[in-house]
């Protein structure tokens, strides 16, 4: 479903690349977590597969469609990317016209966009917010509304840049949940390690722009030593199974 190969990019020649020679595989149907360290190159990892910026080296594809200025209109009838803000994301007067603003602009008949605004909204545990105006609402709400604006293009494949920040516990759980329901191919960018155990089978580890270790879940999010060396820390559930078992060893 999504190729890279050899990719490299630069924002800028002072800054140097911030993904070097990167090559990897996502099969379609995956759910895919990427992590690192902040400047690994996770959020530009996104913007690529979506046509936000275009690779320097190496090249993108999607579905087998190459990812370029040309292709842009097919890839992201493919792809739906949730935002790390959603005021990036959110800009119609109501929650109603936002999410139905995408499919409206598809051509889709008015039927049919009343008919995906009324399953995002519901997906998203959103319906009362659907007469609300953007600035009326919190940072959670916004995040739920970012996402069904993306589900009601139905894509086939879903991109989530730190979706639970901003989200209550409550709100955190229903995103798991719904993730879990969700088809089609599925990454989600986040430094919640323990959202990436709860949600992806398979995750790639970046560092400096380039690819550490891409394996199963658990094997990466189990290692210290590994996690350690490239900045980041044991998941918090991880972390607790891991006291506990230490203090029962202390206590016989």
């Amino acid at each position: 479903m999504i190729r890279f190969e050899h990719v490299g990019f630069a924002y800028t020649k002072e800054r140097g690349k911030i993904l070097d020679d990167l090559s990897f595989t996502i099969e379609k149907g995956e759910s895919v977590g990427i992590i690192g360290p902040n400047g690994a190159g996770k959020s530009t990892l996104l913007k690529l597969m979506v046509g936000l910026i275009f690779p320097q080296e190496g090249s993108i594809m999607i579905d087998s469609e190459s990812v370029g200025k040309k292709n842009l209109a097919k890839i992201r009838q493919k792809i739906g990317y949730v935002f790390q803000d959603s005021d990036t994301q959110l800009f119609m007067p109501t929650v109603e016209a936002d999410i139905g603003f995408g499919p409206k602009n598809y051509g889709l008949s008015t039927e049919e966009v009343k008919k995906r605004v009324e399953e995002a909204l519901i997906k998203t545990g959103t319906q009362d917010l659907r007469s609300l105006s953007v600035l009326e609402l919190s940072g959670g709400q916004k995040k739920l509304v970012s996402l069904a604006t993306v589900l009601s293009l139905e894509p086939e494949v879903l991109l989530f840049d730190e979706p639970t920040i901003a989200l209550d516990p409550k709100n955190r759980r229903r995103f798991i949940e719904l993730f879990r329901e969700l088809s089609g191919t599925k990454i989600i960018v986040t430094h919640d390690l323990d959202l990436i155990l709860d949600t992806c089978s398979r995750t790639i580890l970046l560092d400096e722009g380039k690819i550490v270790c891409d394996d199963e879940t658990e094997k990466i999010l189990y290692d210290q030593k590994l996690l350690e060396e490239n900045g980041l820390e044991l998941p918090l559930m991880i972390e607790g199974v891991k006291r506990r078992i230490d203090y029962e060893n202390s206590v016989h």
